[in-house]
Formats: C-alpha cells, sequence, structure tokens
C-alpha cells in the first residue's frame, strides 16, 4: 500500500537551506536543473543560499515500458528538452532534482552532463528512495521505496 506524503514550500525552503549547507564548500560554478521538479530547488539554492551561480535545464520524463517489478514499473527515459547552450566545459557542476527515486533520470542527466566535460559534477536532491541505481552525492532525508512524495508544485 502507497502511502502519500505531502511537503510544503516551508519544508521545501527548510530542506534546500539544509542541502545547500552540505554543498557549499563543492564551490559551485553552475547549476543543472532536471526540470520540472528540480527547478525550484535549484532556484531557492542559487539565489538564495549560493553564490547566484548560473542556472541551466535539461527536462527528461520518464515513461513506463517492460514488465513490472515488486510493484514498481520499469521505466525509460526520453530526453524532452536537452541541456541549453551555456558553457560548463571546466566548470564545477551541481545537478539537482527533487527525488532520486528510481534514479533513472537523475542518471541520465549525469551522463549527458559529462558530455560537456565539466571540471566536477556533484549531484544533489531533497530526496531519495533506497530502489534508486544512482545515490546523490547530497540530499536531505531517505523515504521508503512505497511512499509517494507530492511536492507543493505538484
Amino acid at each position: 500500500m502507497t502511502q502519500k506524503v505531502y511537503i510544503d514550500w516551508n519544508y521545501v525552503e527548510k530542506a534546500c537551506k539544509k542541502l545547500a549547507g552540505m554543498v557549499r564548500k563543492e564551490k559551485v560554478e553552475v547549476i543543472v536543473a532536471i526540470t520540472k521538479g528540480g527547478l525550484p530547488i535549484a532556484t531557492l539554492l542559487a539565489s538564495k543560499y549560493l553564490d547566484n551561480p548560473p542556472i541551466i535545464t535539461v527536462q527528461l520524463k520518464e515513461t513506463a515500458h517492460g514488465t513490472q517489478k515488486a510493484n514498481y514499473q520499469a521505466k525509460r527515459v526520453d530526453l524532452i528538452s536537452p541541456l541549453n547552450s551555456y558553457p560548463i566545459s571546466n566548470k564545477r557542476v551541481l545537478i539537482v532534482d527533487d527525488v532520486s527515486d528510481s534514479g533513472s533520470t537523475l542518471s541520465e542527466a549525469v551522463k549527458i552532463t559529462k558530455k560537456l566535460n565539466p571540471a566536477k559534477i556533484i549531484t544533489a536532491t531533497l530526496f531519495y528512495k533506497p530502489r534508486t541505481k544512482i545515490v546523490p552525492n547530497y540530499y536531505t532525508k531517505m523515504f521508503a521505496d512505497d511512499v509517494w512524495i507530492v511536492h507543493p508544485w505538484e
């Protein structure tokens, strides 16, 4: 049985402040926001807590396919909108999303970003789940696999 957890803006604000405290030491030069969920987080991080690095976006979408395993549908990740043209070569890049659930979109964003030769890639999400195939470098909380997280922008 899936449990829903509702996250409000106040929680998001506090979680972003906590996340910023963790990533500040990385001296981030550019943020890649995975839209749609990563964009509000990237905006708060950049404008309120970090040194206002530029934000660029990549839009990825998971779509169900294949067989279902342990009540979780296998997914494919489609590129909807590529990284825009801001130069990230030799820069310290922070990739941001709201949650690393399956890890598919975060993993794909890392793969796409690597092609642009950044000096370093750091990943951060507010939340992650144990089934993820990529645990972010930084996160604020882990939720069980069967929890459905409802963010305020949904």
